[in-house]
């Protein structure tokens, strides 16, 4: 007497199951050999497919044999991917025993029902094209009570799953970094490189500085739109998603830049730099003129001044009589200083610090600071997400 090979190669997705009972590599055909239908009858006769073999013994060991025919598509989007493969699976069966040694049969799709095949099933499959992979998916569960005692507290939960025997593939996939850098790196550096032209900009267009700031905003925004459309809604931050949003802020920095300057860029405070660069002395008379800037540094250092007088001589072509000499005197008794002085001092102050901004200069900062910083966040970048990984 031998033991039974049973051996079911099948292609998931098509429905070519097969079983075959070998012995050795001569074949032939099992309906035109009556020796080999009466064989194959005798062995079903009392078999119990419900019964798996060695029933109420040990463990029917299954191996299994994968190969891959095509693998995907895969889906960022709907995070899953295609396989086709040929599974095949062999295992032991004692009731399928025989003595001819000599004897093949190869056995259709209609007798393989009548014998006992694993229920293989994928554990996390979404879809399968004819659900017979390897037999019709089938799941019953037997309702009954667990015999042991559970005590249930705040921090204690209790999940029980069936006890069944798994084999675990696991794929490996290496994303190609070209089509998202063709895709987004480039264009959105790009982007951001377009949006610098604006600091060379004069700063009285204000049209052209506007309508290329907005523009890059848009664009930018679009291509972070386009880009998120073919990857999953996840609830954590990627390295894409921080490389699009530190380009975002950069861009969006530009066009606070020029509204910054734009500001301080007014009449008012050209007048008062203009004021601030003036001679202390006119070309055809002399004004004699003690620094306010001393008395107020002095008055706001808890100094108590002394009275304090100057004169203004204006031009002697002045007709007026009465504005040819004036003489203005200035008397400041001592008190002391209060809340009201203070916040006078700190007004300005700020006021000077105000006059003294130059818009100018501050363009000249930006055109170098934003392509220095913007160049050290792409090292960084590279090294700890690309590089890295």
């Amino acid at each position: 007497m031998s033991l039974a090979h049973v051996s079911i190669p099948s292609l998931l997705h098509k429905n070519n199951l097969r079983v075959i009972v070998t012995r050795t590599d001569k074949k032939c055909d099992l309906f035109r050999n009556p020796y080999r239908r009466d064989t194959l009858l005798e062995l079903l006769r009392g078999y119990d497919k419900r019964f798996r073999p060695q029933h109420g013994g040990p463990p029917v060991v299954i191996t299994v044999h994968m190969f891959i025919s095509s693998f995907g598509p895969v889906s960022e989007v709907d995070m899953d991917f295609s396989l086709e493969i040929y599974l095949q699976q062999q295992w032991i069966d004692e009731r399928l025993k025989f003595e001819d040694r000599d004897l093949v049969m190869n056995l259709d799709y209609d007798t393989i029902q009548d014998i006992w095949i694993p229920d293989t099933f994928f554990l996390n499959e979404k879809y399968g094209y004819q659900h017979t992979v390897t037999k019709p998916n089938v799941l019953m569960r037997v309702t009954g009570r667990v015999p042991h005692l559970i005590l249930y507290t705040p921090l204690f939960s209790h999940h029980t799953v069936s006890n069944y025997s798994e084999l675990e593939v696991n794929f490996f996939l290496g994303r190609d970094i070209s089509h998202q850098l063709i895709k987004t790196y480039v264009p959105c550096v790009l982007i951001v490189v377009l949006s610098w032209i604006s600091l060379w900009i004069p700063r009285d267009a204000t049209p052209a500085r506007v309508t290329l700031g907005i523009t890059t905003v848009l664009t930018l925004t679009t291509t972070m739109g386009n880009s998120d459309r073919h990857l999953p809604v996840l609830s954590y931050l990627t390295a894409l998603d921080i490389f699009t949003t530190v380009c975002n802020f950069f861009v969006f920095a530009v066009l606070i830049e020029f509204a910054f300057v734009s500001f301080y860029d007014k009449p008012i405070y050209r007048e008062r730099r203009k004021a601030s660069t003036l001679p202390t002395a006119d070309e055809k008379g002399q004004q004699k003129l003690h620094s306010w800037q001393q008395m107020n540094d002095d008055d706001f250092m808890g100094v108590r001044p002394r009275q304090v007088a100057f004169t203004v001589s204006s031009p002697g072509k002045n007709t007026n009589p009465h504005k040819r000499e004036a003489d203005y005197q200035v008397r400041q008794q001592s008190w002391p200083i209060g809340k009201a002085d203070i916040r006078s001092k700190l007004g300005r102050v700020n006021h000077h610090i105000r006059r003294g901004l130059q818009p100018a200069k501050v363009e000249l900062y930006a055109r170098i600071i934003m392509p220095l910083l913007f160049l050290m966040f792409s090292i960084v970048y590279y090294l700890v997400y690309v590089k890295a990984n």
